[in-house]
């Protein structure tokens, strides 16, 4: 049984992590927070969607939806993830995470996979 789950990362390569994609899933926003200013507050929820073809941002305010989508690359033996090719972060037991600095002050955003 192993051997027919193995057979496909063997004949093509690469790991069975590689293969596997456990990364894809849905993502629920934990934390953000902009300097002192938790963002959360302003939000009923966020969440990122990876799939194969890219990601899905989503916020909801007070019955109002943004989305956005976009491209982006990951890592597995770094555990780093690139959005759109200038937003670094980690992926690492179900937890993503990023943040950059914004003039004065810092942003953070942690995110935990769901299902």
């Amino acid at each position: 049984m192993w051997n027919l789950i193995l057979l496909p990362a063997l004949l093509f390569g690469g790991s069975l992590y590689e293969f596997s994609k456990p990364y894809l899933s849905l993502y629920t926003c934990e934390c953000m927070t902009l300097g002192e200013k938790n963002l959360l507050d302003d939000f009923d929820k966020i969440t990122i969607e990876l799939k194969e073809d890219g990601y899905c941002y989503r916020a909801v305010s007070q019955g109002e939806i943004f989305e956005r989508e976009g491209t982006f690359v990951y890592d597995p033996e770094a555990k780093q993830i690139i959005f759109d090719g200038n937003l670094y972060g980690t992926i690492d037991r179900g937890e993503l995470s990023f943040g950059m600095q914004l003039g004065d002050r810092y942003f953070w955003a942690n995110f935990l996979r769901r299902g």
